[in-house]
């Protein structure tokens, strides 16, 4: 069996071997579980779960088959032990139930599990999330005063979490918004990469406004980062950077960004085309998908 995984934060992915026959999908009221016979036929919704929640972030485990939900409102983190029939609450150790982001990591002693949240905090656990330890250190970086978030309360979080694809202790992970910020210790310690910040090509003040970032698996010193700014390239793991998407691009604040398992050369990027703050006032978020098959150096929408 194959599982695909959707979410607005987390790891969005296909666990198991062949054509997703399993998925689950994160929304505003719980967790959503659709089936399909194989590839091409139709997907069946078979389950809701956790209605009363907003999920953001989903984790499927394959090892010990465990889903991991995290969710906004103070709800804490569940976890499943069942395809998401049964649920239990797994917050142990968090004083921070404001739950962004999951990702888990197989390394030869186990699988490693980051949940990163609002206020920033960032917790590993070693026992698939039946308890957590805080790595407090993220605190720790020069700046933290300024972190914030434009919708009130103005609290900033732990927006996306990236490893390293051969160094299981390096990981980088995205503050929306304050910073961009790397570890090589397993987060015991940080180091805040800004020159993409030297490098934007906007006029305003810029906010550090992060998203996503991707590794390439072949060559990890090369990086995409993207968020509120456009889309950002390094070839040295972070130290430079150059800007490949601005503010003026058809997808101006791209949020979703993947690279295709089958070509680490092809980039999906998604996003509206300008800043939250027009949505309302335009009543349209102006979203669309591109696609690059050269690591982000050109860009266009599917099919053209």
């Amino acid at each position: 069996m194959s599982v695909a995984v959707l979410s607005p934060n987390g790891q969005t992915t296909t666990v198991g071997s062949g054509p997703a026959t399993t998925l689950l999908v994160a929304t505003i009221q719980g967790l959503l579980s659709y089936e399909r016979e194989a590839q091409g036929k139709p997907w069946v919704l078979v389950g809701r779960a956790l209605t009363e929640f907003q999920i953001s972030s989903v984790l499927h485990e394959p090892v010990s088959g465990r889903i991991l939900v995290g969710t906004h409102g103070g709800k804490g983190l569940w976890a499943s032990d069942d395809g998401g029939v049964t649920w239990v609450q797994k917050s142990g150790g968090m004083d921070r139930p404001h739950v962004y982001m999951l990702i888990a990591q197989s390394r030869p002693e186990g699988t490693v599990i980051y949940c990163g949240t609002e206020p920033v905090g960032l917790y590993r656990s070693s026992d698939m999330g039946d308890s957590w330890t805080e790595l407090p250190a993220v605190s720790d970086v020069p700046g933290t005063e300024r972190w914030t978030f434009p919708p009130p309360p103005h609290i900033a979080h732990v927006k996306h979490i990236a490893f390293h694809p051969a160094e299981p202790k390096t990981l980088y992970v995205c503050i929306e918004q304050g910073a961009l910020l790397k570890s090589v210790d397993d987060g015991l310690s940080w180091t805040e990469l800004t020159d993409y910040e030297n490098v934007a090509l906007v006029e305003e003040k810029f906010r550090r406004d992060n998203h996503r970032v991707v590794i390439r698996p072949s060559n990890p010193k090369d990086l995409l980062l993207c968020g509120g700014e456009g889309l950002f390239r390094s070839l040295d793991a972070g130290i430079t950077w150059e800007h490949l998407l601005t503010r003026q691009s058809r997808v101006g604040y791209p949020d979703a960004m993947f690279l295709d398992p089958r070509d680490e050369n092809t980039v999906i990027l998604g996003g509206p085309g300008h800043a939250p703050r027009e949505w309302a006032k335009e009543r349209n978020a102006d979203a669309t998908v591109l696609i690059s098959h050269d690591f982000g150096t050109t860009l266009n929408r599917p099919g053209f």
